[in-house]
């Protein structure tokens, strides 16, 4: 029996302003319906990479200090480690395919 797919999106924060923007953003997407997760300890970026793999989440949505201050979040596909950057407004629409990078 093969795994079930893991979230669309896994938040990977770093700081009190990513961590509040993480937050706010996952209440976002789920109320869109778009499967996310994020782990709500202060743990340190590589730590919360591991669990968005283990996860098996198809993207890790990254916001720190500066991703929060610019309005963006970094998208980094999990599974070719492509990365780009995408307006924090547009997260949502982009994980259900109505914006393209």
């Amino acid at each position: 029996m093969p795994f079930a797919p893991g979230p669309k999106a896994f938040i990977v924060t770093q700081g009190e302003a990513g961590r509040l923007l993480g937050v706010a953003l996952l209440a976002h997407l789920r109320a869109a319906g778009i499967s996310s997760q994020m782990e709500y300890g202060a743990r340190s970026l590589g730590k919360q990479m591991k669990a968005a793999d283990r996860a098996r989440a198809r993207y890790a949505l990254i916001i720190g200090e500066d991703e929060a201050a610019a309005g963006v979040v970094q998208f980094k596909s999990l599974a070719d480690h492509w990365q780009h950057s995408v307006p924090l407004a547009e997260a949502a629409d982009w994980l259900s395919g109505n914006r393209t990078v």
